[in-house]
Formats: C-alpha cells, sequence, structure tokens
C-alpha cells in the first residue's frame, strides 16, 4: 500500500525538500489588482515581495480550485492507494474543505484530508 502526501503553499516546505520526501502541494493563488498568481509555481517569494513593494493596495488570497484537487488526486490515483492531505486552517480558508469534496469525488484512492488548524510553515511539520 502506497500513501501519496499532499499539502498546500502555505506550508512554505522548500521545494528541494518536497522533491527529496515525495510532497505534492497545491498552489494558493495571490491576487495583484487583477492578476492572480499560483503561489510558488508562477510566483516566488522574492517576487511576490518585489510585487508588495510596487503595489497600492496588500495582495488576496484564493483557495485552489476544486478541480485542481480533482486533478491531483486523480494523477495519484494511478500509483498510490491511500493521500494523506494536510492544510491550512479551515477557519481562514476554504483549502481544507476543497480537499475533502473532491477526496469524495475521486474513486480508487481513499483520501484522508486534515485541518492543521495553523498556517505557514510549521503546518508541513504536523
Amino acid at each position: 500500500m502506497k500513501t501519496a502526501v499532499v499539502t498546500d503553499s502555505t506550508a512554505y516546505i522548500p521545494k528541494e525538500m518536497r522533491d527529496r520526501l515525495h510532497i505534492h502541494m497545491m498552489p494558493l493563488n495571490v491576487i495583484f489588482s487583477n492578476e492572480a498568481y499560483r503561489e510558488e509555481v508562477d510566483i516566488t517569494a522574492d517576487e511576490f515581495y518585489e510585487e508588495v513593494k510596487r503595489q497600492e493596495k496588500l495582495p488576496t488570497t484564493s483557495q485552489p480550485p476544486i478541480g485542481k484537487f480533482v486533478e491531483k488526486f486523480e494523477e495519484l490515483q494511478k500509483e498510490y492507494d491511500d493521500v494523506i492531505s494536510i492544510h491550512l486552517s479551515s477557519g481562514i480558508s476554504g483549502t481544507y474543505q476543497g480537499a475533502v469534496s473532491a477526496g469524495e469525488m475521486v474513486e480508487g484512492i481513499r483520501v484522508h484530508a486534515f485541518d492543521s488548524e495553523i498556517s505557514c510553515m510549521v503546518q508541513g511539520f504536523t
């Protein structure tokens, strides 16, 4: 039985560590004005801070679309039996609920979603 680990970009686990440990990451969206960027995919942390300096308003964020979770779980279903999916606090984001809902939609893999009840890199160590 193989188990995949999924988290979101707010865990801030460095890419090298994610790659080494086979951790899959779902990026949240960072929105500056009308432009959306997938965190750690379309925009790096350094680029994010540079953009914050240029903008008059602070950015907003949005959770990954449920369809992206479905795609990820369907992809993982080809190689894994289970997924442990750990996400930032449901008190500040719908990301956890998106993982729960997507897990119910994908057959052939058991998704065990967890609400870390926290945010930032410490989430990666729960």
